[in-house]
Parts: structure tokens; sequence; C-alpha cells
């Protein structure tokens, strides 16, 4: 009898430490309800190889384009207020875009200015009177620096390609280094003759419906 009593509590201690796994949610379940790797594979690649840059929308805004006469410090704040990643760069004269402005390079950037100039910077925002809010590195590199929003965008081209252009393709150019797309078509009238500018979240948000329509037509 004891021995039973014992077996039942160390069932009951067993079924109290069960971890019992979470109902799956549509947020989790895999592509169009798929499981198997090579079905989601084939999926993703149909989407990508069959759909254009044609096919993905607009946005709800025009593309954000700078112009290359822009001081630097304006065009940093620029990006930084309208809290995008990279913007391209436009020389007014012939309407072409020269390069992109890129969050990345931004702030590679400001590093090393602040290395460069650490004793001077310590020096200026020691100063009696200094309000607490300047922000004393931008103020150095509007002062200091010789570089110009031109050559930080000259840094990182700006990659154009065709409407006709697969997501395939996009896909492979923003995996190398591109955080943005443009894509050919908005006419002389149009900031570098660009009709639209892809970003990687605008792929994504496209991509995720479309692969669930995929998989679920192949059942």
């Amino acid at each position: 009898e004891d021995s039973r009593s014992e077996m039942a509590a160390r069932d009951e201690a067993k079924a109290h430490c069960r971890v019992e796994s979470p109902p799956v949610t549509p947020a989790m379940q895999p592509i169009g309800g798929h499981s198997d790797p090579a079905t989601q594979t084939r999926a993703i690649q149909t989407v990508m190889q069959s759909k254009t840059a044609n096919d993905l929308p607009a946005g709800e805004r025009a593309p954000i384009v700078i112009d290359d006469d822009m001081a630097l410090v304006d065009a940093l704040k620029f990006i930084a207020d309208a809290w995008i990643r990279a913007c391209p760069v436009r020389n007014k004269q012939s309407n072409t875009i020269i390069g992109t402005l890129d969050l990345r390079d931004a702030f590679q950037f400001m590093v090393q200015m602040h290395r460069n100039g650490a004793s001077e910077l310590e020096k200026v925002s020691s100063k009696e009177g200094d309000a607490s809010d300047r922000n004393v590195l931008m103020e150095f590199i509007a002062t200091q620096s010789t570089v110009t929003l031109a050559s930080l965008a000259r840094k990182r081209p700006f990659k154009i390609v065709s409407p006709d252009t697969t997501l395939q393709e996009l896909g492979r150019i923003m995996s190398s280094g591109s955080h943005i797309v443009g894509i050919t078509g908005g006419g002389s009238d149009m900031p570098g003759g660009i009709c639209k500018v892809i970003t990687q979240g605008m792929l994504f948000k496209y991509l995720v419906p479309q692969l669930q329509v995929s998989t679920t037509k192949r059942r």
C-alpha cells in the first residue's frame, strides 16, 4: 500500500512538472500550413521568380530623395527625423542619383569624427554657459569636417532596376548590402527618373501573404 502511495505521489509530481507545448497560433503557422522545408522552399522560389518589382505597391508616399547640396549635418538630421534607414541622394543639376545616404555609413562617420576630435569635443562641451541640449558632435562636424553629403553618399551606390526585375533579383541585391532599391519609370519630372523606392520592409510585407496563397493552391 505504501508503495502504491509513493507511486501515486511520483505520478502527481511528474504531472505538475510536465511542460505543455503552447498552442499553435496563426502567426506561428508554417507557410501555407506546410511544415515540410522542401515545400516551403519551392513556394518561396515560385513567388520570387514569378513576381516582379512592378507588382510591389508604390507605398503611401512619394520616394524620398535628398539633393547633394544639402549640408551633411542637415541630411543626417533629416533621415533621423524621418525614421528611415537609407535615402537616395540626387545631383539636382543632372537629376541623377549619385549614391545613398545610409545610416550604417552615417554612424561609422560620426564615430570616426568623435574619435578624431575627442579632445576638442571635450573642451567645447565643458565651456561655461553651454546649453545642456547642445549637440556638440554635430556642431563639430558642421564646422570641422571636410566630408560632404555627396562624398558620403558615393560610398554606397544606389541600385536602380527596371519594373520587370524579379523579386528574386531584388532580394539578391538587398542581401548584398542595399537597404533600398530604385525602380525606373518615373519620367524626367521625378527625382532620378525613379517611380518608387523599394525597402526591405516593403518586400517582406508583400511576400508573406503571397507565400500563404501560393502554398494553399498547391494542396
